[in-house]
């Protein structure tokens, strides 16, 4: 796939792309595994970016990635229709900066987002991600 059909598969599945500051980023922050990255900024303190990835291999590395920080809160996630089924897995941790950090996999569509606070505040990132999380399903 090539990148603007990425970054358009993006923009079509999550909603708050629109909503925020946001920018291609796949060549500024990508370490050449993802077809497509756009980072957001959604006021001071948040920032998200968004990935799409070209298999679901690839994706579960990022996913274990996550698992890997120290003091991680891993869950997995689901739809409401559907509470059973497994859709993606959530991560939370603060990183090394003090920054709280949310990652986020969408396994069907092997899209991720990784959302951060940089006053450390996982609650508050935490409503700020529901808020955002608007999923497009076209």
């Amino acid at each position: 796939m090539r990148r603007q059909g990425a970054l358009d598969t993006l923009s079509t599945r999550m909603a708050t792309i629109t909503d925020g500051a946001c920018n291609d980023t796949t060549t500024t922050f990508s370490d050449g595994q993802v077809l497509a990255r756009i980072g957001c900024s959604f006021g001071p303190a948040l920032d998200v970016d968004y990935a799409l990835w070209p298999s679901s291999s690839t994706l579960a590395s990022f996913i274990e990635r996550s698992r890997l920080q120290s003091g991680a809160d891993v869950r997995t996630w689901s739809l409401d229709q559907s509470p059973s089924t497994r859709i993606g897995v959530t991560v939370e941790y603060l990183t090394s900066e003090g920054y709280a950090r949310f990652d986020w996999s969408y396994e069907n569509y092997l899209i991720s987002a990784v959302a951060q606070r940089r006053d450390g505040d996982q609650r508050q990132l935490n409503e700020a991600w529901r808020s955002l999380a608007v999923l497009r399903d076209p």
